[in-house]
Protein backbone atom coordinates (compact mmCIF):
# COMPACT_ATOMS: atom_id res chain seq x y z
CA UNK A 1 0.00 0.00 0.00
CA UNK A 2 1.51 3.23 -1.06
CA UNK A 3 0.63 6.03 1.68
CA UNK A 4 0.26 9.17 -0.08
CA UNK A 5 0.72 13.20 1.81
CA UNK A 6 -1.52 15.65 0.65
CA UNK A 7 0.38 18.79 0.90
CA UNK A 8 -1.66 21.86 1.63
CA UNK A 9 -0.10 25.54 0.65
CA UNK A 10 -1.68 28.68 2.38
CA UNK A 11 -1.06 32.13 2.16
CA UNK A 12 0.20 34.41 5.21
CA UNK A 13 -0.31 38.37 4.57
CA UNK A 14 1.11 40.23 7.19
CA UNK A 15 1.97 44.19 7.47
CA UNK A 16 5.53 44.54 8.94
CA UNK A 17 5.98 48.54 10.23
CA UNK A 18 9.43 49.64 10.26
CA UNK A 19 10.96 47.86 12.72
CA UNK A 20 10.42 44.02 11.59
CA UNK A 21 6.74 43.80 14.27
CA UNK A 22 3.30 43.79 13.29
CA UNK A 23 1.87 47.65 13.10
CA UNK A 24 -0.88 47.57 15.70
CA UNK A 25 -3.89 49.76 14.80
CA UNK A 26 -4.22 52.24 18.10
CA UNK A 27 -7.75 54.02 19.12
CA UNK A 28 -6.17 58.27 19.56
CA UNK A 29 -8.28 58.23 22.68
CA UNK A 30 -7.75 62.18 22.92
CA UNK A 31 -6.84 64.58 20.01
CA UNK A 32 -7.07 68.51 21.46
CA UNK A 33 -7.21 71.04 18.13
CA UNK A 34 -5.22 73.14 18.69
CA UNK A 35 -2.66 71.02 19.63
CA UNK A 36 -0.09 74.16 21.16
CA UNK A 37 -1.67 77.46 22.61
CA UNK A 38 0.34 80.88 21.91
CA UNK A 39 -1.08 83.75 23.59
CA UNK A 40 0.28 87.26 24.03
CA UNK A 41 -0.19 88.49 27.77
CA UNK A 42 -2.27 91.56 28.73
CA UNK A 43 -2.46 92.96 32.10
CA UNK A 44 -5.72 94.19 32.10
CA UNK A 45 -7.62 91.84 30.34
CA UNK A 46 -7.87 87.78 30.08
CA UNK A 47 -6.20 86.16 27.12
CA UNK A 48 -8.58 83.34 26.27
CA UNK A 49 -7.90 80.23 23.43
CA UNK A 50 -10.61 78.02 22.85
CA UNK A 51 -9.86 74.03 22.35
CA UNK A 52 -12.09 71.09 21.33
CA UNK A 53 -10.99 68.10 22.65
CA UNK A 54 -12.14 64.60 20.23
CA UNK A 55 -12.54 62.00 22.86
CA UNK A 56 -12.85 58.15 21.60
CA UNK A 57 -13.09 54.90 23.36
CA UNK A 58 -12.59 51.75 21.35
CA UNK A 59 -14.96 50.13 19.52
CA UNK A 60 -17.22 47.28 20.63
CA UNK A 61 -17.18 49.14 24.37
CA UNK A 62 -20.27 49.15 26.83
CA UNK A 63 -19.09 51.31 28.94
CA UNK A 64 -19.92 54.63 27.78
CA UNK A 65 -19.97 57.03 30.57
CA UNK A 66 -16.82 59.40 30.91
CA UNK A 67 -14.76 62.13 32.16
CA UNK A 68 -12.01 64.58 31.43
CA UNK A 69 -9.19 65.73 33.95
CA UNK A 70 -6.90 68.11 33.48
CA UNK A 71 -3.88 68.20 35.31
CA UNK A 72 -1.43 69.90 36.83
CA UNK A 73 -3.77 71.37 39.95
CA UNK A 74 -4.66 74.75 40.06
CA UNK A 75 -1.88 75.77 42.35
CA UNK A 76 0.65 74.57 39.66
CA UNK A 77 -1.17 76.40 36.79
CA UNK A 78 1.49 78.61 35.52
CA UNK A 79 3.59 79.56 32.81
CA UNK A 80 7.15 79.96 33.40
CA UNK A 81 10.25 81.88 31.68
CA UNK A 82 12.80 80.48 34.36
CA UNK A 83 13.10 82.92 36.80
CA UNK A 84 9.50 84.49 36.54
CA UNK A 85 6.20 82.84 36.08
CA UNK A 86 2.50 83.98 35.23
CA UNK A 87 -1.12 82.07 36.03
CA UNK A 88 -3.20 80.68 33.58
CA UNK A 89 -6.46 78.74 35.07
CA UNK A 90 -8.81 75.87 32.75
CA UNK A 91 -12.61 76.23 32.36
CA UNK A 92 -15.35 75.26 30.83
CA UNK A 93 -16.31 78.06 28.97
CA UNK A 94 -14.45 81.31 28.46
CA UNK A 95 -17.43 83.94 30.02
CA UNK A 96 -18.83 83.93 33.37
CA UNK A 97 -20.89 81.45 34.47
CA UNK A 98 -18.06 79.05 33.88
CA UNK A 99 -16.35 76.33 36.12
CA UNK A 100 -12.74 75.88 36.76
CA UNK A 101 -12.21 72.55 35.58
CA UNK A 102 -9.29 70.30 37.90
CA UNK A 103 -7.16 66.73 37.80
CA UNK A 104 -8.62 64.12 38.97
CA UNK A 105 -7.46 63.95 42.45
CA UNK A 106 -8.38 67.59 43.63
CA UNK A 107 -12.10 67.06 41.76
CA UNK A 108 -14.84 66.41 44.68
CA UNK A 109 -17.75 66.73 42.07
CA UNK A 110 -18.30 65.78 38.63
CA UNK A 111 -18.90 69.30 37.75
CA UNK A 112 -15.07 70.29 37.74
CA UNK A 113 -14.23 67.85 35.25
CA UNK A 114 -15.42 67.47 31.77
CA UNK A 115 -17.95 64.31 32.02
CA UNK A 116 -20.48 62.83 29.29
CA UNK A 117 -21.91 59.73 27.64
CA UNK A 118 -20.70 58.98 24.38
CA UNK A 119 -23.46 58.83 21.88
CA UNK A 120 -24.27 55.43 20.56
CA UNK A 121 -21.41 54.69 17.64
CA UNK A 122 -22.67 53.51 13.95
CA UNK A 123 -22.35 50.24 12.89
CA UNK A 124 -18.19 49.23 13.38
CA UNK A 125 -17.40 52.78 14.65
CA UNK A 126 -16.17 53.33 18.36
CA UNK A 127 -17.62 55.92 20.02
CA UNK A 128 -16.59 59.33 20.05
CA UNK A 129 -17.52 62.91 21.17
CA UNK A 130 -16.38 66.36 21.17
CA UNK A 131 -16.14 68.81 23.80
CA UNK A 132 -14.59 72.38 24.62
CA UNK A 133 -12.55 74.04 26.84
CA UNK A 134 -10.71 77.02 27.57
CA UNK A 135 -7.48 77.66 28.26
CA UNK A 136 -7.01 82.07 30.10
CA UNK A 137 -4.07 83.76 30.57
CA UNK A 138 -5.31 85.71 33.64
CA UNK A 139 -4.22 89.62 34.11
CA UNK A 140 -3.14 91.50 36.87
CA UNK A 141 0.59 90.12 37.17
CA UNK A 142 3.36 92.20 36.17
CA UNK A 143 5.65 89.75 34.76
CA UNK A 144 9.24 90.83 33.24
CA UNK A 145 8.90 90.77 29.29
CA UNK A 146 10.01 87.32 27.82
CA UNK A 147 8.20 84.40 26.51
CA UNK A 148 6.85 82.01 28.81
CA UNK A 149 5.87 78.16 28.30
CA UNK A 150 4.33 75.39 30.59
CA UNK A 151 1.73 72.53 29.07
CA UNK A 152 -1.63 70.71 30.47
CA UNK A 153 -2.18 67.21 30.26
CA UNK A 154 -5.58 66.48 29.24
CA UNK A 155 -6.68 63.09 30.43
CA UNK A 156 -9.63 60.54 29.22
CA UNK A 157 -11.20 58.41 32.05
CA UNK A 158 -13.91 55.90 30.95
CA UNK A 159 -16.67 54.95 33.31
CA UNK A 160 -18.63 57.07 35.91
CA UNK A 161 -17.45 59.47 38.06
CA UNK A 162 -14.02 59.01 40.45
CA UNK A 163 -14.26 55.14 39.43
CA UNK A 164 -13.19 54.61 35.50
CA UNK A 165 -10.74 53.37 33.64
CA UNK A 166 -7.64 55.28 32.51
CA UNK A 167 -8.25 55.28 28.53
CA UNK A 168 -5.45 57.59 27.58
CA UNK A 169 -4.34 61.59 27.38
CA UNK A 170 -3.05 64.44 25.09
CA UNK A 171 -0.38 67.22 25.89
CA UNK A 172 -1.68 71.01 25.03
CA UNK A 173 1.55 72.63 25.17
CA UNK A 174 1.55 76.82 26.07
CA UNK A 175 3.61 79.99 24.61
CA UNK A 176 2.72 83.40 26.57
CA UNK A 177 4.33 86.22 24.97
CA UNK A 178 4.92 89.26 27.52
CA UNK A 179 5.85 92.58 25.68
CA UNK A 180 7.06 95.27 27.11
CA UNK A 181 4.71 97.08 29.53
CA UNK A 182 5.59 100.49 30.08
CA UNK A 183 2.93 102.81 31.16
CA UNK A 184 2.24 106.43 32.55
CA UNK A 185 -0.68 108.39 34.28
CA UNK A 186 -1.72 111.56 35.55
CA UNK A 187 -4.22 110.56 39.25
CA UNK A 188 -5.22 113.17 41.85
CA UNK A 189 -2.76 112.47 45.29
CA UNK A 190 -3.27 109.33 46.59
CA UNK A 191 -5.36 107.88 43.95
CA UNK A 192 -4.87 104.89 42.55
CA UNK A 193 -3.50 103.59 39.71
CA UNK A 194 -6.45 104.59 36.81
CA UNK A 195 -5.70 102.75 32.89
CA UNK A 196 -8.04 105.75 31.75
CA UNK A 197 -6.14 108.73 33.28
CA UNK A 198 -3.80 109.71 30.27
CA UNK A 199 -5.85 113.16 29.49
CA UNK A 200 -5.87 115.21 32.26
CA UNK A 201 -7.25 118.91 33.06
CA UNK A 202 -5.62 120.48 35.69
CA UNK A 203 -8.15 123.46 36.55
CA UNK A 204 -7.07 126.75 38.28
CA UNK A 205 -10.62 127.96 37.98
CA UNK A 206 -10.00 131.93 38.40
CA UNK A 207 -6.22 132.43 38.81
CA UNK A 208 -4.18 133.72 41.83
CA UNK A 209 -0.83 134.07 42.08
CA UNK A 210 0.72 131.12 44.14
CA UNK A 211 -2.36 128.93 43.81
CA UNK A 212 -0.97 125.39 44.07
CA UNK A 213 -2.40 121.94 41.95
CA UNK A 214 -0.47 118.57 42.27
CA UNK A 215 -0.91 115.56 41.14
CA UNK A 216 0.73 112.43 41.12
CA UNK A 217 2.18 110.41 38.01
CA UNK A 218 2.31 106.78 38.13
CA UNK A 219 4.77 104.69 36.12
CA UNK A 220 4.45 101.46 35.50
CA UNK A 221 7.16 99.50 33.44
CA UNK A 222 8.71 95.77 33.25
CA UNK A 223 11.64 96.65 32.29
CA UNK A 224 14.09 99.54 32.93
CA UNK A 225 12.48 102.50 31.82
CA UNK A 226 13.18 106.50 31.56
CA UNK A 227 10.32 109.63 32.11
CA UNK A 228 10.81 112.56 30.31
CA UNK A 229 7.91 116.05 30.17
CA UNK A 230 7.97 118.91 27.47
CA UNK A 231 5.89 121.97 27.91
CA UNK A 232 4.81 123.29 24.70
CA UNK A 233 5.01 126.63 25.67
CA UNK A 234 8.21 126.22 28.17
CA UNK A 235 6.72 127.39 31.53
CA UNK A 236 4.03 129.49 30.64
CA UNK A 237 0.37 130.27 30.29
CA UNK A 238 -0.92 131.61 27.05
CA UNK A 239 -4.06 133.16 26.13
CA UNK A 240 -5.87 131.03 23.79
CA UNK A 241 -7.24 134.33 22.34
CA UNK A 242 -4.03 134.55 19.62
CA UNK A 243 -4.65 138.28 19.33
CA UNK A 244 -3.63 138.79 23.39
CA UNK A 245 0.31 138.12 23.66
CA UNK A 246 -0.35 138.12 27.44
CA UNK A 247 1.63 135.32 29.69
CA UNK A 248 1.27 133.61 33.44
CA UNK A 249 4.36 131.94 34.37
CA UNK A 250 4.09 128.99 36.25
CA UNK A 251 6.57 126.11 38.31
CA UNK A 252 6.57 122.81 37.93
CA UNK A 253 8.23 120.75 40.58
CA UNK A 254 8.68 116.76 40.51
CA UNK A 255 9.22 115.40 44.02
CA UNK A 256 9.72 119.16 45.50
CA UNK A 257 12.33 119.82 42.82
CA UNK A 258 11.49 122.79 40.43
CA UNK A 259 11.90 121.60 36.94
CA UNK A 260 13.63 124.47 33.80
CA UNK A 261 11.52 124.19 30.51
CA UNK A 262 11.51 125.47 27.41
CA UNK A 263 9.25 125.18 24.63
CA UNK A 264 8.98 121.64 22.98
CA UNK A 265 12.02 120.65 24.91
CA UNK A 266 12.50 117.03 26.40
CA UNK A 267 13.15 117.41 30.21
CA UNK A 268 14.06 114.68 31.95
CA UNK A 269 12.54 113.09 34.88
CA UNK A 270 13.74 109.47 35.71
CA UNK A 271 17.00 107.26 33.51
CA UNK A 272 17.19 103.57 33.90
CA UNK A 273 15.25 103.30 36.25
CA UNK A 274 14.17 99.92 37.07
CA UNK A 275 11.41 97.45 36.54
CA UNK A 276 8.31 98.34 38.61
CA UNK A 277 5.85 96.71 40.89
CA UNK A 278 2.04 96.35 39.59
CA UNK A 279 1.24 99.46 41.55
CA UNK A 280 4.12 101.68 39.43
CA UNK A 281 5.92 103.99 41.20
CA UNK A 282 4.55 107.65 41.99
CA UNK A 283 5.90 111.16 41.10
CA UNK A 284 4.23 113.29 42.31
CA UNK A 285 4.40 116.61 40.44
CA UNK A 286 3.17 120.52 41.72
CA UNK A 287 2.33 123.78 39.76
CA UNK A 288 2.05 126.52 41.36
CA UNK A 289 1.26 130.22 39.69
CA UNK A 290 3.72 132.25 39.96
CA UNK A 291 3.28 136.15 40.50
CA UNK A 292 2.29 138.45 37.42
CA UNK A 293 1.04 141.41 36.62
CA UNK A 294 -1.87 142.79 34.27
CA UNK A 295 -3.15 140.02 31.54
CA UNK A 296 -5.53 140.29 29.07
CA UNK A 297 -8.50 138.50 30.28
CA UNK A 298 -9.13 134.81 29.01
CA UNK A 299 -8.44 131.28 29.63
CA UNK A 300 -4.67 130.51 29.76
CA UNK A 301 -3.62 127.10 29.05
CA UNK A 302 -0.25 124.98 28.66
CA UNK A 303 -0.10 121.43 27.22
CA UNK A 304 2.48 119.06 29.01
CA UNK A 305 3.50 115.63 27.41
CA UNK A 306 4.90 113.20 29.82
CA UNK A 307 6.57 110.22 28.41
CA UNK A 308 7.81 107.14 29.09
CA UNK A 309 10.21 104.92 27.18
CA UNK A 310 12.65 101.65 27.52
CA UNK A 311 16.03 102.67 28.44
Amino acid sequence: MKTMARLFAFGLLMRLAGTGVLEAQSVKYVTLSPKSIRATYDSTLEAATTVIATLSIDKGSTELAYYVSFDPAPSGRIVTNGSASLPYEIYDFTLAPRTVLLDVVSATSPDSLLTGIFPVPAKNKPPTAERTFALVVMPGGFAPSGTYTGSVVVTLWSGPFKSGTYKGEALLNITVTVRDILDVVLVPVGAPYDYSATNVMMDFGFLTAGDLRSLDLIARANTTYGLSITSANGGFLKNTDVLDTSIISYELSVEGSPLVLSPGASVPLASGALATTVDGIRYQLDTRILPFDFPGEGTYTDILTVTISKN
